[in-house]
């Protein structure tokens, strides 16, 4: 399909309130669409509002115990910001990040990452 990436941003909020409201089936559902839809997506055509996709599933994911999962959407995440050097929800993928890393017992991993999302926090704010 041939979406543009507000489209697919609006698929993705879908899938995040869905998310919100406790219906994470569906949820599940349209964020794994969207997921996929990203995979096929162009590399010139993906943006750095395309961030808050691999947080919202990733962040989905880790509510759903799919840790291994979760930490491969995030990694991607973590990349596509660098590549676009943008802070974008990376403060929110490190802190999920770091969540994961403490969920596996990584800790002195996922204490870097805490750090790392309040280093962001810090510039963002400044």
């Amino acid at each position: 399909p041939n979406l543009s990436t507000i489209e697919i941003q609006m698929m993705s909020d879908l899938g995040r309130m869905y998310h919100q409201k406790g219906q994470l089936e569906l949820a599940l559902i349209e964020l794994r669409k969207v997921y996929q839809l990203m995979d096929d997506f162009p590399m010139e055509r993906k943006t750095f509002e395309l961030n808050k996709v691999y947080y919202y599933y990733g962040d989905l994911l880790f509510e759903l115990a799919h840790y291994e999962e979760s930490f491969e959407i995030v990694q991607e995440g973590m990349a596509l910001a660098q590549q676009f050097c943008s802070y974008y929800y990376l403060e929110e993928l490190f802190t999920l990040n770091g969540k994961l890393l403490h969920e596996t017992q990584q800790i002195a991993e996922a204490t870097e990452y805490f750090f790392l999302a309040k280093m962001v926090q810090r510039i963002v704010r400044d």
